[in-house]
């Protein structure tokens, strides 16, 4: 199949396994097609972020914080079948504020004239650069705001994590 390295920024040995349809340009996740691996660990949903410029703040129940902009929120999610393997989520939903503000499947990358996307979505708008999920058209309102995550495995196995924060908004307007 290949051979196994450290390379990149990795987090020990592991081999890039891939399922291509290269007259659709296009990367099929291998989980869907291969037989299923059992698995009872939950995606593990950890913390939640907002990032301004290169600083991430930490974003937990009762959270304060003071925002000049609309800045995407991003969410620590690992999901791992025995140990400590890291593997991506099939599905991704977000509520923010009552409203579905994102709802993903993992199912497959294309790749386009708009670059790499996942379930019409650029690559970029749902992962950041440390590898957190992120969650990109966020109005915060003025006082208390609520998210509520919901992850799905490639097995079924459903998470679900909450976190309510204060906004103070000082936002220019134009």
């Amino acid at each position: 199949l290949g051979i196994i390295g450290n390379t990149g920024h990795s987090f020990g040995k592991h081999l890039h396994f891939s399922l291509l349809k290269i007259d659709e340009r296009k990367s099929i996740n291998p989980f869907l097609i291969l037989p299923k691996v059992k698995d009872s660990k939950k995606p593990k949903i950890s913390n939640f972020y907002i990032k301004v410029g290169k600083k991430y703040y930490v974003i937990n129940n009762n959270t304060k914080i003071r925002l000049t902009r609309h800045y995407p929120l991003l969410v620590s999610i690992i999901d791992s079948i025995k140990k400590n393997e890291r593997l991506g989520i099939f599905k991704l939903k977000a509520i923010f504020n009552r409203k579905t503000v994102m709802d993903v499947m993992f199912s497959d990358i294309d790749f386009s004239k708009n670059g790499l996307t996942i379930d019409n979505n650029k690559y970029n708008d749902l992962l950041d650069v440390k590898g957190y999920y992120k969650v990109k058209d966020m109005t915060y309102k003025q006082g208390l705001n609520r998210l509520k995550i919901i992850a799905k495995d490639f097995y079924g196995n459903i998470s679900t994590k909450e976190v309510s924060f204060n906004v103070k908004l000082e936002i220019a307007q134009d």
